[in-house]
């Protein structure tokens, strides 16, 4: 009986190992799977790569949910079926598959947020007020805004040109500002009727002595164009001023004119007692002006190529207040 009864304790011994003994393959080990797990572009358990892990059969492995800038995680997926999946949209639970040295990978999946990006025109007008744009895919077909005198030079954000092949980044809503460049034209002196503009020999011939220079901007000769004027001046307008036509583009000279006072040979801007005495030394060809100057212009009273006696009186005349002489080329 007491043998019996010790044979009945070791077989009874043997069914409890058996079932609490792991599975295992032929060679007596435990079966055993791995498990690789890839974040896709996310960061899970502290890494971006791909993380590998050994357990054996019917173990479970819980698989918490990844992170990733701009992306919203959906669920993980699986490449084979050994092992089981479960929650997968979440925190996952994992259970290894009974086939030995399997190998099956884990991977998250993502999809892109949306952002905001507004337009600012920056002075034009956008009939579209902002766009949506997506996490790592491009902006698209941007539209294209209008500003009167000016051109479309592109959008920014910040200090970036934005095309609709550049991909967003950013992670957050933004703003796109539009740059322009301004559309210069050429400028061009303007005179008004009663002003003369010799532009072949750049000579302004104004209508009138003791001119101011505030008088002469505003009453005989404008810029039309991205331009403006320098005047050469003391203080005084006269014989042999120098105006100059500066393209605000450039920032060069684009002309320079010289007044003409007919009978101001002296370049004060007056016609006076000053002015008989230079007329008569250059009448005597005693006056070292060159031959195409402003002043033997001025001289030139009576328009004949020539300066002589003629012109001489013609000035004594009017600084003598007996007389005017007419501020004109013909």
């Amino acid at each position: 009986m007491k043998k019996l009864n010790r044979t009945v304790s070791v077989l009874l011994a043997v069914v409890i190992m058996l079932s609490v003994t792991p599975l295992v393959g032929l060679t007596g080990n435990a079966l055993s799977q791995s498990r690789f797990v890839n974040p896709n572009g996310g960061i899970w358990n502290g890494s971006m790569q791909t993380q590998s892990f050994k357990q054996n059969y019917n173990t479970t492995k819980t698989i918490p949910v990844p992170t990733r800038t701009g992306y919203c995680f959906t669920r993980w997926t699986q490449s084979g079926t050994n092992g089981s999946l479960s929650s997968a949209s979440t925190a996952a639970t994992y259970i290894y598959g009974a086939n030995n040295n399997v190998t099956e990978t884990i991977t998250a999946q993502w999809q892109a947020n949306s952002y905001i990006a507004a337009l600012d025109p920056a002075g034009g007008v956008c009939t579209i007020p902002a766009i949506t744009v997506y996490m790592d895919e491009p902006f698209g077909v941007l539209p294209v805004p209008v500003r009167e005198g000016f051109t479309f030079a592109g959008w920014f954000m910040d200090d970036m040109q934005i095309t609709e092949n550049t991909l967003f980044t950013a992670a957050e809503n933004g703003t796109l500002t539009a740059h322009w460049t301004k559309d210069y034209v050429s400028p061009v002196l303007v005179t008004n009727a009663t002003a003369v503009l010799d532009e072949e020999r750049g000579f302004f011939v104004r209508p009138s002595a003791r001119c101011t220079e505030t008088a002469l901007r505003e009453q005989y000769f404008t810029v039309s164009g991205d331009g403006h004027l320098e005047i050469e001046s003391d203080g005084s307008i006269g014989t042999g001023t120098r105006v100059k036509l500066v393209n605000d583009q450039t920032g060069e000279v684009d002309a320079v004119y010289t007044i003409v006072i007919f009978g101001d040979v002296s370049g004060d801007g007056a016609i006076n007692s000053t002015d008989v005495t230079e007329i008569r030394t250059v009448a005597a060809k005693l006056a070292g002006y060159a031959p195409d100057s402003a002043q033997l212009l001025a001289a030139d009273v009576t328009h004949d190529g020539l300066i002589n006696s003629t012109d001489v009186t013609e000035i004594r005349m009017a600084s003598a207040k007996l007389q005017t002489i007419a501020q004109s080329l013909a």
